[in-house]
């Protein structure tokens, strides 16, 4: 075990912290560029379907989940991906930062988070059970929606956690 949060400037080694939520990182990597529709073309309204260049998806380069960011540093002063169970705490300390492609002009994004009953497992074989509350094909247990302003020229966006409490499970952003 180990003192948490670390004192500032001190790095947490030789300690061991169990974990039973966990984030799965992955980069948000979007299609090719050229399937994006340029901004100027959706300023001189060019782009079908679209009012100009804000109701245009945000260019995301990188998503991160972590706790206790840092937006002075632009680091996470927590663990990032893998993280402790908790309740109200680390709901509040939460935060899904997304790094951005700037654009002169403002956009709308909605973020799902979701939850599902019980953490992945490996394939078991023939007359093996599941684990204890969980069901081959479990589905979602509960999803948090939030839409957010982006404003114009932000390369880093930190979001809060939507939900008051981070329930135990396998969540995805």
């Amino acid at each position: 075990t180990c003192a948490w949060p670390p004192v500032a400037g001190f790095a947490v080694r030789g300690c061991v912290r169990e974990a039973a939520v966990c984030f799965e990182e992955a980069l948000a990597v979007l299609p090719r560029p050229q399937s994006l529709p340029s901004d100027d073309l959706a300023a001189a309204g060019l782009v079908l379907g679209a009012a100009g260049p804000s109701a245009l998806p945000p260019r995301i380069l990188a998503a991160r989940v972590g706790l206790h960011w840092d937006s002075q540093a632009f680091a996470f002063r927590g663990p990032v991906s893998v993280l402790p169970a908790g309740g109200r705490a680390i709901a509040a300390a939460l935060r899904l930062v997304l790094y951005l492609a700037p654009s002169p002009w403002p956009r709308r994004l909605a973020v799902e988070w979701r939850r599902r009953r019980c953490l992945p497992s490996s394939p078991r074989g023939p007359g093996e059970a599941d684990p204890p509350g969980c069901s081959r094909g479990a589905v979602a247990q509960q999803t948090l929606w939030r839409s957010y302003r982006i404003p114009d020229h932000v390369p880093v966006l930190a979001l809060r956690f939507p939900g008051t409490e981070l329930r135990l499970g396998f969540w995805t952003v």
